[in-house]
């Protein structure tokens, strides 16, 4: 009887340390994917905020090139110029120019995946601008990939 009552108790220390473990593991595993998606969310409002301020001071465009270029993949830059030429805004920040009180209103949201949110307060519409965008890391580089055009 002891022997049984020994076996069942170090099968259940074990079982339950493996659980243990496990937990563990989904904890670690859960503080790094939260780890990268701030360093995502710092890596957009980085662009956001210098580009916004690019435009708003309206620098040469040698500044907004080199930010397009470190920020955004080909596929993008391509897209944000076919929008800019059919549609007359800036696919980047869903306008055509941008002022200083959108630099402060910037905030960066993780959606859902690769998938993130900008916003800004337009104070010339007086609303709130909500930007989709989709990430890709390539080479452990973080690029912005996709924008969500407005219909």
């Amino acid at each position: 009887m002891k022997r049984i009552l020994l076996l069942f108790l170090s099968t259940f220390l074990i079982f339950n340390n493996i659980s243990s473990e496990m937990s563990d593991s989904r904890i670690i595993l859960g503080n790094q994917q939260s780890d990268k998606i701030k360093e995502v969310e710092k890596h957009i409002m980085n662009f956001y905020v210098a580009y916004c301020t690019w435009m708003d001071r309206g620098i040469d465009k040698t500044t907004g090139d080199k930010l397009v270029t470190q920020y955004l993949t080909n596929k993008l830059i391509d897209k944000k110029k076919r929008v800019a030429q059919t549609n007359g805004y800036d696919l980047v920040i869903y306008a055509q120019d941008f002022d200083q009180t959108g630099v402060k209103s910037l905030a960066v949201k993780h959606i859902e995946g690769d998938w993130y949110a900008v916003s800004y307060y337009n104070s010339y519409d007086q609303h709130c601008i909500i930007i989709p965008l989709k990430i890709a890391i390539l080479n452990d580089i973080i690029k912005i990939d996709d924008i969500v055009e407005l219909e």
